[in-house]
């Protein structure tokens, strides 16, 4: 169910910088976000043309908006059963590895 913050959120994130980047992409992929989740898909590519998955999902964050970064921040989240990004994995004895 869309909300008025969702629509005031929209208005925000698809900005005119935001609507040129779709526009090249030439409608290759989708775009979704939910929560703080961005989801980029496009038909079926071989194995080795997946960077071009990733280059879109780079590109699409690349263009947020100053003002949505700012007032929604851009928090990374860990995968679930996950760590944080940047954090050392723990050692077999719970502590965490240095460093």
């Amino acid at each position: 169910m869309h909300t008025a913050l969702t629509l005031t959120i929209c208005l925000k994130l698809i900005d005119p910088r935001m609507i040129e980047w779709l526009v090249s992409t030439g409608g290759q992929f989708a775009f979704e976000i939910r929560d703080r989740s961005l989801l980029v898909a496009c038909e079926q590519l071989e194995p080795d043309r997946l960077a071009i998955l990733f280059g879109a999902a780079k590109g699409f964050t690349d263009h947020i908006p100053q003002l949505v970064v700012a007032e929604y921040g851009t928090e990374q989240q860990a995968p679930s059963g996950g760590r944080p990004p940047g954090e050392p994995p723990a050692r077999a004895d719970g502590e965490q590895s240095p460093s």
